[in-house]
């Protein structure tokens, strides 16, 4: 009976260490892995990347190297796989039974590198002024620097690492603006080997489209008639780069424009300084719908809204005139020898036109007595 309760006391306390023992610190040993490349170069450290898997594992433990060669304190008795990338793309796989320091090799394949050249889709003209970057697929990596075209559409000639595995690509994104960019893919690198690529964007160099603005103020067309009214065009970078005036219809129009973003301003141009109406920002890659601002406000003394594409002559806000045998000293105002401009120019009717001169007539504005007399 006595020597039964000892050996369950040994049993017992057998059990509490190897409990202990489960959760005590386990012993662990140095990993030395040393990167080269194939001519038994020792490349930099950064862009290196090592996942190590206990075999009996399918989680990597990812390490980004400090230093190369790089140390790993890991747990002694386990087989261990290493593989490298490099530039976000597989590189080599290296094995190991870590019984104690050890030293693992592992090779990278040099470099290969690609050359871009980007084109509109018209003719493949060179696209110059163009952002190109290069990325790995799964966004991992990403080149140190853009590249901005030259005259040519070239970019400078990017080093990468080569693709080894079938599943692994670079992708190459074309930008003129944040508004328009261009993706393509997959490109794949040989070690060693240069290449160049052209790359056709889907932009035309020049939109072979009139493009049309229209003002509005809430629901309606402002007509320019009788109002120095303009749309000012400015480029991403905030220059003026064009100007069209507000027609009698309440729209603007630009032509030979190239791809872009662009800020469309609608402006009054009357009196010492230029008054902002409203403006929005349109990025054009090609053919596009009509372009609409909606002014923020709408300050005048006379109506010059637009309905169903026909004019409206101003209708003055303030009492009519009682009739007067005096001519004024101002007897045409400016918005109707902008309408007799653009009759003359055959940009409105002839009906258009004469309902211009019977508004002055039925307002007293001018007489026929006074046309007559000359």
């Amino acid at each position: 009976m006595k020597i039964t309760a000892i050996a369950m006391s040994s049993l017992i306390l057998l059990s509490f260490i190897s409990y202990l023992s489960s959760y005590a610190e386990p012993v662990k040993g140095l990993l030395l892995v040393d990167v080269k490349s194939w001519v038994n170069e020792r490349p930099t450290h950064q862009g290196l990347t090592l996942k190590i898997y206990n075999v009996t594992s399918d989680v990597p433990m990812d390490v980004v190297p400090s230093s190369n060669p790089y140390e790993i304190s890991l747990p002694l008795g386990h087989r261990y796989k290493v593989e490298v990338y490099a530039g976000g793309m597989y590189a080599d796989v290296g094995f190991v039974d870590l019984g104690k320091n050890q030293k693992l090799d592992l090779t990278i394949p040099i470099p290969g590198s690609v050359l871009f050249t980007a084109t509109y889709s018209d003719g493949g003209l060179p696209l110059e002024g163009a952002s190109v970057f290069l990325r790995s697929a799964d966004g991992s990596y990403r080149y140190w620097t853009n590249s901005t075209t030259d005259q040519a559409g070239n970019t400078i000639r990017f080093w990468v690492q080569p693709t080894v595995l079938e599943s692994e690509y670079y992708v190459a994104e074309v930008s003129l603006d944040e508004g328009l960019s261009y993706v393509y893919s997959p490109i794949t690198v040989d070690p060693g080997l240069p290449q160049d690529i052209k790359i056709i964007t889907p932009w035309p160099k020049v939109i072979d489209q009139l493009i049309t603005v229209s003002v509005y103020d809430s629901e309606k067309k402002v007509s320019g008639l009788g109002k120095n009214l303009a749309v000012e065009l400015y480029d991403r970078n905030g220059e003026l780069v064009g100007t069209s005036k507000v027609n009698h219809k309440g729209d603007a129009n630009f032509y030979n424009l190239k791809v872009g973003t662009y800020d469309f301003r609608a402006v009054s141009l009357d009196g010492n300084k230029t008054k902002e109406w409203g403006s929005t920002k349109v990025t054009l890659s090609g053919r596009t719908d009509p372009i609409q601002i909606f002014t923020k406000t709408y300050e005048s003394n006379e109506s010059y809204l637009v309905s169903n594409d026909s004019i409206e002559i101003p209708i003055a806000n303030s009492t009519v005139a009682e009739p007067t045998t005096e001519i004024p000293s101002s007897p045409i105002p400016q918005w109707i020898r902008s309408v007799a401009n653009w009759w003359s120019k055959g940009q409105i009717s002839d009906a258009e036109f004469l309902k211009a001169i019977e508004y002055l007539v039925n307002n007293n504005v001018i007489s026929i007595q006074h046309l007559q007399s000359g």
